[in-house]
């Protein structure tokens, strides 16, 4: 499991029986069953513009995709996460940007888990996944680099004052 959960799920109705459903959602999420008619829901509600219905899919996934992260069966769900980011992408709309950074978000939180054939074959593929996982191994290999360029700096003068003090003796 990586460092911290990427994804946050705040719950903002009151269903009166959470444990109902969240066994509901976390059977859902073991099985992998809702994930990609969520992000249809989402896109359809987007294009009629029916706004709370969109934000109810985006928020059903959203939990999925959060329990998906307790479940110790994530080998299995590899193949549903892919086939949802499969889909988010091949959305070319522009509005489907919130639920396009929510996937990503959770595909590059999770891709040593996620790392195999059906990933390969995506990224492969070129297009808008190829590009924002490039941008994102770009952005992690500058955040690194200044990580280390920090560190080098803190050593150097490390060895300055321990030179400084071997000098003064």
């Amino acid at each position: 499991m990586p460092p911290g959960n990427l994804l946050s799920f705040n719950e903002t109705v009151d269903y009166g029986r959470k444990s109902n459903v969240e066994y509901a959602l976390r059977t859902s999420a073991e099985t992998g069953a809702t994930l990609l008619p969520d992000a249809k829901l989402y896109v359809f509600a987007q294009y009629l513009g029916l706004n709370g219905l969109e934000r109810l899919a985006f928020q059903n996934l959203q939990a999925i995709l959060v329990l998906i992260q307790s479940i110790d069966k994530h080998l299995e769900l590899v193949t549903n996460v892919v086939g949802l980011a499969r889909f988010v992408y091949e959305c070319r709309n522009a509005v489907t940007e919130p639920l396009r950074k929510l996937v990503f978000a959770f595909v590059t939180a999770w891709l040593p888990v996620l790392h195999g054939p059906a990933l390969e074959d995506l990224i492969w593929e070129g297009g808008d996944f190829a590009v924002d996982m490039m941008g994102d191994v770009e952005h992690r290999i500058s955040r690194m680099a200044l990580i280390h360029e920090q560190e080098m700096a803190h050593i150097t003068e490390e060895m300055n004052q321990l030179t400084n003090v071997a000098n003064e003796e």
